[in-house]
């Protein structure tokens, strides 16, 4: 018997029974007669809204800059990356607290929770004096060992030039009551747009280093930017890179990382997850660090567009598993290891100014991505050799731009977009599964671990988006949250928002956990949006906060 259930926009369904095939079917949604969706939800969901006051009133306001009039062939705005989110109990009252950072000219918010569960805005004078940074990301650790927790912001986006004062990092130490002073000489110079900062002791010395990623080269997509290395020398943090991780120099579009024993060698390895990257391994040797070339580990093919990486003990075998948030696979751009898609930054008329072409596969052959008129537009020397459509329109790479141009290109690949789990293996060998369907609807720009619904086995909770594709390419702004119910043994199942209840709307850049007096919730952090708090509603009393 064959049975076809269709939800309609209104939220209700029709249902058709017994189904011949090979016929055409017209149905209406004026004679949907079924229950509501909002009726079929779960009386009890794990999710759900916050419906008391907050006191935060707080909006992330993106400075609106043209990132298209300088690349015009750029696939996003890279001016869009922000805000930073960080948490944690700043004032030593059993309360989590939070930053949230603001775009260039607009100014951050550090939020002081009250014994009732609202916020209070500290420190307002502190944060306006910083306006003129671009926050994209942020953490709360203890920077110089006296047992309060410390600020590290890391400023990134499109507005500056590269070198500029305005993509200096900044770090701000807390007095032990929540208020926080800027230490001018606590970093070294790092004037890179970055992404993620993420404490770790990685030389076991008994104080807090620091990885922070390089995000992109201001107005030079794709071109790799550098990552750092920070060694804790009593409280400043001295630039070990060239010394103990030379190959972080350069390394490329970095989004995020994770510090975690891969090989079980009880020292820390760094793991990393970027733009045009495969997930890529810093092995800690004696407190030097090699990367992993992938040949042959199953992370050879792992090269996307990785924006956002979680690591745990998936499958209850001893070692540290990976889970990475991808593209998707509901966008324009699609990618396989058999046809990956590609960009090349390239001099085609050797005048010092390199563009940025975008190219697929199809039956064998490599084609630009943007159609004629977009590239003469930005390579006008191209329209003497292709002054019309038709022959443009099935001409190769090699045949518009020539081998020896794109052999002399900067040139990338993503062999997957798909969202998905990397289980450790051991002796240095993984395996990725991409998550189902509904799992790659959208990009997934951030990760939260655990265990949901209490059964002992640790679930994910994913959300994304990505609202400022450019103008020919529709945006990915399908994502609702998603949450991917875990058996322990590696295998994961998604669950509806009719069941879980979870709702994560909106350009969502980081999510953050947040213990309350009435128990735990969900921050969410939206660009050129208000914050989101989602309630983790859960009957046993929770004890330790997962992230």
């Amino acid at each position: 018997m064959n049975r076809i259930e269709i939800t309609w926009p209104n939220g209700k369904t029709s249902l058709l029974e017994k189904v011949k095939p090979d016929q055409e079917i017209t149905v209406d949604i004026k004679t949907s007669g079924n229950v509501p969706f909002e009726e079929r939800r779960e009386s009890s969901p794990w999710f759900s809204g916050m419906d008391e006051k907050t006191g935060v009133n707080f909006k992330h306001t993106e400075n609106e800059i043209d990132d298209f009039s300088r690349e015009p062939l750029l696939p996003y705005k890279y001016s869009m990356l922000g805000p930073a989110l960080a948490t944690g109990d700043i004032n030593g009252d059993g309360l989590d607290d939070f930053f949230i950072g603001g775009a260039f000219r607009y100014p951050a918010t550090l939020y002081l929770q009250k014994p009732d569960g609202s916020f209070e805005p500290v420190n307002e004078e502190r944060w306006w004096e910083e306006r003129l940074f671009e926050d994209v990301g942020a953490v709360f650790f203890d920077a110089d060992n006296d047992g309060d927790l410390d600020l590290y912001v890391v400023s990134g986006g499109n507005e500056y030039k590269e070198g500029t004062d305005g993509l200096q990092d900044r770090l701000y130490l807390n007095d032990g009551n929540g208020n926080f002073s800027k230490d001018p000489d606590a970093l070294p110079t790092m004037l890179t747009s970055g992404s993620r900062v993420v404490p770790f002791d990685y030389d076991q010395d008994g104080d807090l280093d620091l990885f922070v990623g390089g995000r992109q080269v201001p107005g030079g997509y794709p071109k790799p930017a550098d990552s750092y290395l920070l060694e804790n020398r009593k409280g400043k943090f001295i630039d070990v890179t060239l010394e103990k991780a030379p190959d972080l120099k350069k390394l490329g579009m970095v989004t995020d990382a994770v510090w975690i024993d891969f090989d079980q060698d009880e020292d820390p390895d760094l793991i990393l997850a970027g733009e045009w990257m495969p997930i890529t391994i810093f092995e800690n040797k004696d407190g030097k660090f090699r990367k992993i070339e992938n040949a042959d580990n199953g992370l050879e093919n792992s090269s996307g567009w990785w924006f956002s990486i979680a690591a745990h003990d998936f499958d209850n075998d001893g070692d540290m598993d990976l889970v990475a948030g991808n593209l998707g696979l509901n966008y324009k751009y699609k990618a396989s290891a058999e046809g990956p898609f590609e960009v090349f930054y390239l001099d085609y008329d050797q005048n010092n100014w390199h563009e940025i072409v975008l190219a697929y596969h199809q039956d064998g052959n490599l084609y630009p991505v943007n159609d004629r008129m977009d590239l003469v537009t930005t390579i006008p020397a191209l329209e003497d050799k292709f002054p019309k459509n038709d022959p443009f329109s099935v001409a190769t790479m090699s045949e518009i731009f020539g081998d020896s141009v794109l052999n002399n290109s900067l040139h990338y690949k993503a062999c997957t977009f798909a969202s998905s789990y990397i289980e450790n293996l051991g002796n240095g060998k993984f395996r990725i599964t991409p998550f189902d369907n509904l799992a790659q609807i959208t990009s997934q720009h951030a990760i939260l671990c655990e265990d949901v619904d209490q059964d002992g086995n640790m679930d994910i909770i994913m959300a994304g988006n990505l609202y400022g594709a450019e103008v020919e390419t529709t945006r990915n702004d399908a994502g609702i949250g998603i949450l991917l119910k875990g058996d322990g043994k590696g295998n994961f199942k998604t669950v509806a928002y009719m069941q879980s209840g979870l709702f994560a709307e909106g350009d969502i850049r980081d999510m953050k956990w947040l213990r309350t007096p009435t128990g735990k919730i969900i921050v969410c952090a939206r660009n050129s949006d208000t914050i989101q708090f989602i309630r983790l509603n859960q009957k046993k009393e929770y004890a330790e906060v997962r992230d």
